[in-house]
């Protein structure tokens, strides 16, 4: 509510941590929203936005002092909207807004974000009005576990469990909030949560070339790397859809594979591709995107 009290607590509190910890990461409070959009924002409305807006007020002042930035995307968004279709662009935009302000860091963190797929829909959410089915759902959170790592952002679905809010702010299946005892079962987006925190250890954005065969609407190819593989992931975005036949695409690579494996998000299945030589390329027939990451 008064961001200048926060940015001077915060100078008093980053002063201290640095006297008595040294080595410690000092992050920035997680901000509850994010500069949707700022990658279209002019010179004349980022200048404004830096005044008015509290989360970017207060960067422009504290990003030079901390190690990490962390923010509160979004919460129960319609992911076929230009909100979230544009999400990375506004990523892209926000990090280097960061850097302007004297951020040197590397360190971002998503660290709360919400899909939903309430057992009764609730009439009047506390937040949002999208509700998704448990697959959807596991594919979401699948999809942005995924961007987030793609782009170097850390990210952290809010939460494990809660079996007491209105919303469902969890991986876990709760029964009716009446019951006295409550069993958690794990969610469909609980198993491909888990697959991922597998599949994603240790990997960082790259800039290798990922090549579809033709053009295709909202089609979602983000380049990664970690010690002796490259790995692109690719995906349909939008609304999921519960079964989704998916659509056969030849996929051209940056560099000379040794071996192609392909690791299905959702299964935890893993299978071994072929693949041709093409003049320094990899090149990958048929592969089936479907409307979650296949890495």
């Amino acid at each position: 509510p008064d961001t200048d009290l926060f940015i001077k607590l915060s100078q008093i509190a980053i002063r201290v941590i640095r006297e008595c910890a040294p080595d410690a990461y000092v992050m920035m409070g997680s901000y509850s929203s994010f500069c949707h959009g700022i990658h279209k924002w002019t010179e004349e409305e980022l200048a404004e936005k830096k005044n008015s807006d509290p989360f970017l007020k207060a960067i422009s002042v504290l990003a030079k002092d901390v190690d990490v930035i962390g923010y509160h995307p979004f919460y129960q968004i319609d992911v076929g909207s230009e909100t979230m279709l544009e999400y990375s662009n506004s990523i892209v935009a926000f990090k280097r807004y960061c850097e302007s302000c004297g951020f040197k860091g590397d360190r971002y963190m998503a660290s709360e974000y919400n899909f939903a797929s309430n057992y009764p829909v609730p009439e009047k959410p506390p937040w949002g009005s999208a509700n998704y089915s448990e697959i959807q759902k596991a594919k979401i959170v699948a999809g942005v576990s995924v961007l987030h790592t793609a782009l170097n952002v850390e990210s952290f679905f809010c939460e494990l469990w809660s079996s007491t809010y209105p919303m469902e702010l969890s991986l876990m299946r709760r029964s009716f909030e009446g019951y006295p005892i409550s069993p958690l079962n794990p969610h469909a987006a609980y198993y491909a949560m888990r697959n991922l925190s597998t599949a994603l250890d240790e990997l960082v954005e790259a800039d290798f070339c990922i090549s579809a065969d033709r053009e295709y609407e909202k089609l979602e190819m983000w380049p990664m790397r970690r010690e002796g593989e490259k790995v692109a992931a690719v995906w349909f975005a939008g609304v999921p859809s519960e079964d989704c036949d998916g659509q056969c695409i030849t996929f051209t690579i940056d560099g000379e594979a040794e071996d192609v494996r392909a690791f299905n998000c959702m299964t935890g299945e893993e299978f071994e591709m072929d693949f041709e030589m093409s003049v320094g390329q990899t090149v990958i027939k048929d592969v089936i995107v479907r409307d979650y990451p296949l890495l």
